[in-house]
């Protein structure tokens, strides 16, 4: 009897280190695959949903084949599709936030070109050197940049300063707010 039970918890220990090391292994591939699909194309929904879906699918097949190695990357996969969620959203904000900022150091730089010279600049790049050291370039996901457009207006305050955030989704700075709005092309 003994000896069962000891079998039984080599088998639950067995199962944990399934989950530990699937969990460890998937989680930053669902982050990175959730994060460039989520700034890369309108195909988000499909793998945010598709990877717990795939893992709750497999957790049964585990339960009513009794194999529970499969029951325990199905678990894993569920986990990992959750937690990869949760990180690639809190990335996003972050990087939002980042991209903010240097829109609002341009912002300031055209301010700074209006109140010098009584327009505004025909481009972003007629900013440097003066009032910038460079035009900086938001990123979005890992591995992609968002160049910002910018688009003159008459009078002081009037610009209009974006970047293209998603494939469907652009973020602009207008009178000192930033909007997201749906990419009107």
């Amino acid at each position: 009897m003994p000896r069962r039970r000891g079998l039984r918890y080599a088998e639950r220990i067995m199962r944990w280190k399934i989950v530990l090391f699937a969990l460890l292994v998937l989680t930053p591939l669902v982050v990175v695959a959730d994060w460039q699909v989520l700034t890369g194309s309108s195909l988000w929904l499909v793998v945010w949903l598709g990877i717990p879906v795939v893992g709750i699918v497999m957790l049964l097949i585990g339960k009513v084949s009794k194999q529970p190695q499969v029951t325990s990357f199905g678990v894993a996969v569920v986990l990992s599709g959750m937690i990869g969620a949760v990180v690639v959203r809190q990335l996003n904000l972050s990087q939002v936030e980042v991209n903010k900022a240097l829109g609002d150091q341009v912002a300031v730089a055209l301010e700074k070109h209006w109140d010098a010279n009584g327009n505004y600049p025909e481009s972003l790049e007629k900013l440097v050197p003066e009032y910038l050291e460079e035009v900086p370039v938001p990123r979005v996901g890992l591995f992609a940049d968002a160049p910002l457009w910018y688009m003159a207006a008459e009078r002081q305050g009037g610009c209009v300063l974006g970047y293209q955030a998603t494939r469907d989704l652009a973020v602009m700075r207008n009178k000192d707010k930033w909007s997201a709005v749906p990419v009107p092309w």
